[in-house]
């Protein structure tokens, strides 16, 4: 539980790193 939990911060993570290099493309 404690893994996936992690994991998905993992995903969290990367994700609103590509929103912010898409936004700073922009």
């Amino acid at each position: 539980m404690i893994l996936q939990l992690s994991h998905l911060v993992d995903l969290t993570s990367d994700a609103s790193s590509i929103i912010f290099f898409l936004g700073s493309l922009l």
